[in-house]
């Protein structure tokens, strides 16, 4: 059943209220390597915003539905509940307090579409998704490809590398894949002067800190089994994530 329809009956014209429904051809064509920024830029009641030098925040970044706080959207993979981080957003972040489902945990080529119900969902589906459900439904069909993804910012750092494997059949649907995303760092000069006036030191600004992206590589293994032994009520479906990052919270001589 599609999200936000009452009945089995998936013709969307059929429906009662609005869906966005971005498709996996939408994902790769977007040119981001994550999740909540192809959401933040196709999506328009979806907002990602940048968060550095916010504790653990910095690693999990928080995301908003129709301007309100992830933990009030109800987040599925193909119907079912995805449960929310252990990360609360502290300091000046977007969700102050709350915490939410880490996206960037879901491989882009392993989905076949995202929905999204931005009204009434709670009417449907309760408390959780008083700011809408975001339904991620995986792909499920034959494949078998690799593909290789890189790229930097324009200013040269925050170099992406992300390499992945397909393989899917009638049944069974299995993405692995590696992404390496370098730091970035849109740090201005530090201006202010360290040494009393008339020091000579006084001047030399430099870059003194890192504000930007985190340096962070992960592996993941997502896999989607429907219909084993031709049953349909037989199905299995998860992923496997291990991920390591690294941000900077203070300042450093390193940089000159």
């Amino acid at each position: 059943m599609q999200v936000g329809a009452r009945t089995g009956d998936k013709r969307l014209h059929n429906h009662k209220l609005p869906v966005d429904i971005v498709t996996a051809d939408a994902l790769r064509r977007s040119g981001y390597g994550e999740l909540p920024k192809v959401l933040n830029h196709l999506v328009s009641s979806f907002t990602y915003e940048f968060a550095t030098i916010d504790d653990l925040t910095d690693h999990v970044r928080p995301f908003s539905l129709n301007g309100l706080k992830g933990d009030q959207v109800l987040v599925l993979i193909n119907g079912k509940r995805v449960h929310q981080g252990a990360v609360i957003d502290v300091n000046d972040s977007q969700n102050l307090g709350s915490s939410s489902v880490d996206l960037n945990l879901i491989p882009l080529e392993a989905i076949e579409r995202i929905e999204i119900l931005r009204d009434d969902a709670s009417a449907q589906y309760g408390s959780d998704a008083i700011a809408g459900v975001i339904n991620i439904v995986l792909k499920n069909k034959p494949v078998n490809e690799a593909i290789v993804t890189t790229g930097q910012r324009q200013a040269g750092d925050g170099e992406l590398f992300s390499g992945s494997y397909n393989y899917g059949n009638e049944t069974l649907f299995v993405s692995l894949e590696y992404k390496h995303k370098s730091h970035s760092n849109t740090s201005g000069l530090d201006r202010r002067d360290y040494y009393f006036n008339g020091d000579a030191r006084n001047g030399d600004y430099r870059v003194t800190h890192i504000y930007g992206d985190p340096d962070a590589q992960s592996l993941s293994l997502t896999f989607n089994g429907q219909n084993f032994f031709d049953n349909n009520h037989l199905y299995a479906q998860g992923k496997l994530v291990y991920k390591e990052s690294e941000a900077a919270g203070f300042f450093s001589e390193t940089f000159g």
